[in-house]
């Protein structure tokens, strides 16, 4: 057990008038950049909010936003556009934070790419049509001069792994892929005799097409404002655990992906390959506001939609 998280208990204790939560679910996708939650569910510094504390994964942006909406998820790691997107249509969300900066890549079997402008004629595999992979990758396409459709034929699949799938049986040539599924791309292909290579680093053309320093606040961590509001000595213990957290699994990465390999039903070693390509890092959602709002507003470039029709107001960034 993590001594940081242990030690919070004992200086974040509830007001007396604050009962504990029946349960509290920190929710998460089934890969590395949820291990953060996952870890911290198990520790005590979570114990004195709720009767039961437990991660719980989502498969899909989609299931996402539904436990959101109910209420099931109270704590989520999120994409940074969904939750700005939940924000602006009314639904009572706030952003914690900023943990993981860029976790894309294309994948491919094709010497001949090496760029988002060789892509041009060819086909490409992508995950949740119009979510974050996607997103990313269209404003990459529009900066480079490529329409998405016409200059690159795009295949959309429901979840990353299906992209795998795909791909290891040859049926694509490229695929684009977050952490862990390109890690387990790559191993799994090699392993059936495929000469697979990340062969574009979407962080990297970001930089070149976009400009700055390639980093992509990409996703962090949702909080329901209610909670929020009412229980500020929660807020403070989820900030400080997520540190702990972030800095157990840079310094236990062997131990990060035997959990990871538990939860989410991958080859530990998949876990432990795809943690050296995930870079976690915390920043308050307050202090990365700045590079929030400048990835928004380039999102915002293909349809304002997909930030809920404009910048979250003042309100969603915590501190």
């Amino acid at each position: 057990m993590s001594t940081g998280l242990s030690a919070l208990a004992a200086g974040l204790a509830r007001p007396a008038w604050a009962a504990p939560l029946d349960t509290l679910v920190l929710a998460g996708p089934p890969a590395p950049p949820s291990l953060y939650l996952a870890h911290m569910a198990r520790q005590e510094a979570l114990q004195p909010f709720a009767k039961a504390v437990r991660f719980g994964p989502w498969k899909s942006p989609d299931q996402l936003r539904a436990g959101v909406l109910s209420g099931n998820y109270q704590v989520a790691a999120t994409p940074v556009n969904v939750a700005a997107m939940l924000h602006r249509k009314g639904v009572p969300v706030r952003l914690l934070d900023v943990t993981v900066w860029g976790i894309l890549s294309i994948l491919s079997t094709d010497p001949g790419i090496g760029s988002i402008a060789d892509l041009k004629g060819r086909e490409l595999a992508v995950p949740f049509r119009g979510d974050m992979p996607d997103l990313v990758l269209t404003v990459l396409l529009h900066r480079a001069g490529l329409v998405p459709g016409r200059d690159v034929r795009i295949t959309y699949v429901g979840t990353p792994f299906e992209g795998v799938q795909l791909f290891i049986a040859r049926r694509v040539v490229s695929v684009l892929l977050p952490e862990p599924a390109s890690t387990a791309a790559l191993m799994r292909g090699r392993a059936l005799g495929l000469a697979p290579r990340r062969a574009i680093d979407l962080q990297e053309a970001w930089a070149k097409l976009v400009g700055g320093s390639g980093r992509i606040p990409q996703a962090g961590t949702l909080v329901q404002a209610k909670l929020a509001a009412k229980r500020p000595d929660l807020v403070a213990a989820l900030r400080q655990g997520a540190q702990a957290a972030i800095a157990w699994i840079g310094a236990s990465r062997a131990d990060a992906a035997r959990l990871g390999a538990e939860l989410f039903g991958l080859d530990a070693e998949i876990v432990l390959q795809s943690l050296k390509s995930t870079p976690l890092a915390w920043r308050s959602a307050h202090e990365s506001r700045g590079e929030i709002e400048r990835f928004y507003s380039t999102l915002a470039e293909i349809d304002p939609a997909v930030i809920g029709g404009g910048l979250p107001d003042g309100t969603f960034y915590l501190g």
